[in-house]
């Protein structure tokens, strides 16, 4: 008996080991800005405020390859210099602070892979819910119908349509009110379709994995959820071993009290002050029996295991 429940005592303290540990990222000083590139700067100078950024750089990119080695050496001498400032900057940081901006690096990189990935898995979910209606209410299927697709809705007029709902009789609003409720049948018929075409279980695997930041986090929060359950398992295992285990108080006084309150009605701390002040007015004598329970029960205990 005594074997299989160590395996299990073991086991369910290494899980609760491995699912406490977390990873920790945090910066308290400047960190030194990365030097640019000669083109960079180059861009930096052209580059007009207002207008498209790609068609630009575009344009820049052009006029830096029409540049001579000699029109392009003072961006690079600037770029040396800002080089130059960085390596001085890093210099002057400690090995602990080089290691902190490390891990914010790869921190920066993980987050940029998560957005890229959930944006692939946004495009993956719209595919697939390409079909979906929309969710429509009365109300909105009032307002569709007060202003045209193209119609520029100002604040103003929708406060104002607002305030016509409002004032709006049942008899009026049953209109609406039936193409909402058409609506609502159209998404419960999609739903069961979705479930019927084997659409469902994806969309619902693509929904997780976005609201968890990716295909990778899905995975690691699944084996969580599987280690949990297997914790729980062992958990429920461990308690019905120990079923049968003799519980033995820490001390004789443990005894005392649960003899002098056992079947009476007790008032709590009042009471206990009171069994207190007994206990310690009692001989060792007196006290004998009680701590000769506890070693009793220790030595049952002993024999159990």
């Amino acid at each position: 008996k005594m074997l299989p429940l160590r395996s299990l005592t073991l086991s369910f303290r290494s899980m609760s080991i491995a699912s406490s540990q977390q990873e920790k990222l945090a910066t308290s000083f400047v960190v030194p800005k990365k030097p640019a590139t000669a083109f960079n700067i180059f861009v930096s100078e052209k580059m007009k405020a207002g207008g498209k950024i790609s068609e630009q750089i575009k344009i820049i990119s052009k006029e830096w390859k029409s540049l001579s080695g000699f029109e392009k050496g003072k961006y690079v001498a600037k770029a040396e210099s800002s080089k130059e400032k960085y390596k001085v900057a890093m210099m002057s940081l400690t090995d602990q602070q080089i290691q902190e901006i490390e891990q914010v690096t790869v921190g920066k990189r993980r987050a940029k892979k998560e957005r890229k990935s959930i944006k692939l898995l946004e495009e993956e979910l719209k595919k697939l819910q390409h079909d979906k209606p929309k969710s429509m209410s009365a109300y909105t299927y009032f307002v569709k119908d007060r202003f045209p697709a193209n119609a520029a809705k100002a604040t103003t007029e929708i406060a104002a349509l607002g305030k016509a709902w409002t004032l709006l009789s049942s008899y009026n609003k049953e209109p609406f009110e039936k193409m909402a409720r058409q609506n609502k049948l159209d998404r419960e018929n999609w739903e069961k379709l979705v479930a019927k075409d084997g659409r469902l279980e994806k969309i619902e695997e693509l929904k997780r994995a976005i609201a968890l930041g990716g295909m990778d986090a899905l995975k690691k929060n699944e084996e969580r959820e599987e280690l949990m359950a297997q914790m729980k398992s062992l958990k429920s295992e461990l308690a019905k071993l120990k079923e049968d285990k003799p519980k033995v108080a820490s001390n004789g006084y443990a005894y005392f009290v649960k003899e002098k309150i056992g079947g009476t009605s007790f008032s709590g701390k009042t009471d206990m002050k009171e069994l207190a002040k007994q206990w310690n007015a009692m001989s060792a004598s007196a006290k004998a029996p009680y701590a000769q329970r506890v070693a009793q029960m220790k030595l049952k205990v002993k024999e159990w295991e």
